[in-house]
């Protein structure tokens, strides 16, 4: 679950910052907030690829953490919803992730507004 905020930087880059929430990966049942930030290069009019790459920080583990992202965009020309679909791959090296050595793949949806 992740609320963001996507600025235009031309008719192909954008950037994104927002706060999402993660569930933590081990016995503890809880959401661990996370703060992404990304830069994203859009090819298309109506129907776009999306791809993407920035930096995750959380509070359980206070460093950056690289995420890339790969991904479909409809967004409407005017005003209007607009939605994506893709899928991020996750590599780290540290040890405290569980899944340090391995790829961990996330698939996401969105929905949102362009005005």
């Amino acid at each position: 679950i992740s609320l963001s905020y996507d600025r235009a930087l031309g008719e192909e880059i954008t950037l994104r910052g927002g706060i999402g929430f993660t569930p933590y990966i081990s016995n503890q049942k809880r959401l661990i907030p996370s703060f992404p930030i990304t830069a994203n290069y859009l090819h298309g009019n109506i129907h776009k690829l999306e791809l993407s790459f920035g930096f995750c920080w959380d509070i359980v583990y206070a460093g950056p953490l690289p995420i890339m992202m790969a991904g479909y965009r409809y967004e409407p020309v005017d005003n209007g919803l607009a939605f994506r679909f893709a899928v991020n791959p996750l590599f780290s090296l540290r040890q405290s992730y569980s899944y340090a050595g391995e790829i961990h793949r996330e698939m996401q949806f969105a929905v949102g507004y362009r005005f």
